[in-house]
C-alpha cells in the first residue's frame, strides 16, 4: 500500500480543471495562493556580501545549520529582554556552526525589550541567509519585533569566537525583505 501526498491527490482530483486551464495561469494562481497564505517577517535587511570579499563571509550552508540547529524553538509570541529573568527569551544569544555565527540582541539606545517570537527570528534569519547569498557565501543583519528592536546578524566567526564586524556596521547595502 502507498500513500499520496495531499498535493498529488489535489492534482489528481482537479485533473479535468487543470486541462481546461492554461498552465501559466495555473502556476500564477498557485504562487499567489501561497504568497497570500504565508506570514513572514518583513523589514529591512542588510547584506554584507556587497561590500566585503567573499573570504570575509561565512558559508551559506554553515549559516543554514546554525539557524536550524542552534537557535531555540519556542512557540508563540513573547517579550524578548536583555535584563531580568534568565529564560528562553533573554538576549543576547550567540551561536556558531562551522565558520558562521548568529547573534540575536536587543538593539537601540537604552532598549531592553521587544515583542516577537522565535519563529519570526528563524524566518528572518533564513531570509537574510537566502537573500544575501553570493557564491556560496552569505552574511547580513535584519531587525524583527513589534518595534524592530530584535537584531539578528549572520557573520563569519573570527579569532576564536569573535564576530566579524559589529551590529551597527555601516559598510553594507540595504535590501528590502518582503
Amino acid at each position: 500500500m502507498f500513500a499520496l501526498a495531499p498535493g498529488v491527490i489535489s492534482i489528481i482530483l482537479l485533473s479535468p480543471i487543470i486541462t481546461a486551464l492554461n498552465l501559466p495561469q495555473l502556476i500564477t494562481s498557485i504562487n499567489q495562493n501561497i504568497a497570500d497564505n504565508l506570514t513572514t517577517p518583513s523589514g529591512f535587511g542588510v547584506c554584507f556580501s556587497h561590500s566585503k570579499p567573499t573570504s570575509d563571509l561565512p558559508k551559506y550552508s554553515d549559516c543554514e545549520k546554525v539557524i536550524r540547529q542552534r537557535l531555540p524553538y519556542h512557540p508563540g509570541k513573547a517579550t524578548f529582554h536583555s535584563t531580568g529573568v534568565d529564560d528562553a527569551f533573554r538576549l543576547p544569544i550567540y551561536e556558531e556552526w562551522g565558520d558562521c555565527a548568529i547573534m540575536v540582541v536587543i538593539g537601540g539606545h537604552q532598549v531592553t525589550r521587544d515583542e516577537s517570537s522565535w519563529l519570526d527570528i528563524h524566518r528572518a534569519a533564513t531570509e537574510i541567509n537566502e537573500v544575501c547569498r553570493v557564491d556560496g557565501r552569505t552574511g547580513g543583519k535584519i531587525q524583527v519585533g513589534d518595534e524592530r528592536r530584535v537584531w539578528i546578524k549572520l557573520s563569519k566567526v573570527m579569532y576564536g569566537g569573535a564576530v566579524n564586524g559589529s551590529m551597527a556596521s555601516a559598510e553594507n547595502v540595504n535590501v528590502k525583505i518582503i
